[in-house]
């Protein structure tokens, strides 16, 4: 199949700023269910003889399934020797108790009774703030945490924006992208996951944290390891002169990208905004699908360039989670104060905030339509671009999975990890439209004046909450 005009706009923009590693289509596969999830990672983990990197936000520590992975990992840990095991989590939530309860029931707890004995290596990355110490157990958490969601078993990779926990194995719906045989891009995706580890503390026995000398002592020492951070993942993602020859000779590429905005590196939003621009430009012109459980762009300064880049699409698409949908719906975790209960409200108000700064910005011209996920018992929290041939998205030529939900936290405060997927072969440009129409398929389309009404609905808690999430959420 000839390159398409399309295709040749997403690699013209990518090639400058990312490196990209050859893909075998037949090799990706998109999940589509938390089953299916669960299902591939015990398949990897039982046939990883080298090697298995893990990153997540934390890992569950009490539910059947969480515990059944953790588990697994260990014994493939125990059982073959060669194979080295790391697993990368975010400090401030991996040591939070469940339900507020003692520290033994913490993500890092279960991880030093269960990983530890048999040989794991596990890190716990912390994001400086200055306030991290001052504030409760969640609040520390809206100031920046480790997101990035991957896994590497040997020459496979997993990108997905689920965590490890209970919920996501079982019913809390995300994305899940496997691509196997791939080893190149399984070693960058290693080597930028142990540049982070570098640059965290190590998890012992009695689940305490080990923090590298330099970086967590203080407030000068946390920027400047902060910058070193930056300058050494730069290193690893920008392109080199053979990037552009090998990935030439593939049907599909991946280009990684990452993001830690409180320590100045924005290669993941320049390079969405770049590869959007592009094809906005491209004949024909695209249909351009996000989603996001999060749906607050129009809030930040640090969201407006993408806002931009959307705005100058022939066509957008937009799915978010529902009311009923919602992660934070019916969270009985809740804070004291019952902010928790307006979490969700508050995000139909930045919803509509976001709509109709589309709609300012892109006038009469162009389509933006509106999907809220809405299957019942199936909380909603997949993230991700599409780039679609058409209205109808049944063939896509590139996507966009990982941990970013794309809004001011995303791009400001909380380190990220993606992969962007550009692909020539037809039957992966089908499945992965068929993976975003199986989103939607599960959606409602809810029109402007309906989240004008919600915005209204949303009641003085849900605005309150909405002016704090707009900036930290």
């Amino acid at each position: 199949m000839s390159v398409s005009n399309l295709i040749s706009a997403l690699y013209a923009a990518l090639r400058p700023l990312a490196r990209g590693y050859p893909v075998d289509s037949r090799n990706v596969n998109a999940l589509s269910t938390p089953a299916e999830f669960l299902h591939a990672l015990h398949d990897c983990i039982s046939s990883a003889r080298q090697r298995i990197a893990l990153a997540s936000l934390y890992v569950g520590a009490e539910g059947p399934h969480e515990r059944a992975v953790l588990d697994a990992v260990a014994a493939a840990s125990r059982k073959c020797k060669d194979v080295d095991v790391t697993l990368l989590m975010d400090a401030r939530r991996a040591c939070r108790p469940v339900g507020g309860r003692d520290p033994g029931t913490s993500s890092a707890a279960a991880c030093a009774a269960t990983l530890l004995p048999a040989g794991a290596r596990v890190y716990l990355h912390n994001v400086p703030h200055p306030l991290g110490r001052a504030l409760p157990h969640r609040a520390r958490e809206l100031l920046g945490v480790s997101h990035v969601k991957a896994a590497v078993f040997d020459d496979t990779v997993l990108w997905t924006g689920a965590n490890l926990s209970e919920q996501y194995l079982t019913h809390r719906q995300d994305r899940y992208v496997v691509i196997r045989n791939a080893p190149e891009l399984a070693d960058a995706t290693c080597k930028l996951l142990q540049t982070v580890h570098s640059h965290s503390g190590m998890l012992q026995a009695d689940a305490s944290i080990a923090w590298p000398r330099a970086g967590h002592g203080g407030a000068e020492n946390s920027k400047r390891s902060s910058s070193a951070l930056t300058r050494e993942l730069m290193a690893l993602l920008k392109p080199n002169e053979a990037s552009p020859k090998k990935t030439m000779q593939a049907d599909t590429c991946a280009f990684l990208t990452m993001q830690a905005g409180y320590s100045g590196l924005n290669h993941d939003m320049e390079c969405i905004s770049a590869a959007l621009h592009a094809v906005s430009a491209a004949e024909p012109r695209p249909c351009i699908a996000l989603a996001t459980p999060y749906c607050n762009l129009a809030s930040s300064p640090t969201t407006a360039e993408l806002l931009r880049a959307l705005a100058a699409q022939a066509e957008v698409q937009v799915l978010t989670a529902s009311l009923s949908s919602h992660a934070w719906a019916g969270d009985k975790a809740t804070l004291k104060t019952g902010v928790s209960a307006h979490v969700a409200p508050a995000y139909s108000l930045l919803t509509h905030q976001t709509a109709e700064a589309l709609y300012r910005r892109r006038g009469d011209g162009g389509m933006t339509s509106w999907w809220e996920y809405s299957t019942p018992g199936r909380p909603f929290h997949a993230k991700g671009l599409w780039v679609g041939h058409d209205s109808s998205a049944a063939t896509v030529a590139a996507t966009l999975v990982g941990s970013t939900n794309f809004g001011p936290r995303s791009a400001a405060r909380d380190l990220e990890m993606n992969c962007m997927l550009v692909t020539t072969s037809e039957s992966l440009q089908r499945a992965l439209g068929a993976e975003w129409n199986g989103l939607k398929q599960q959606a409602h389309h809810v029109s402007l004046e309906q989240l004008a009404q919600r915005r209204r609905e949303c009641g003085l808690g849900g605005a309150v909450v909405a002016s704090v999430a707009a900036a930290w959420m």
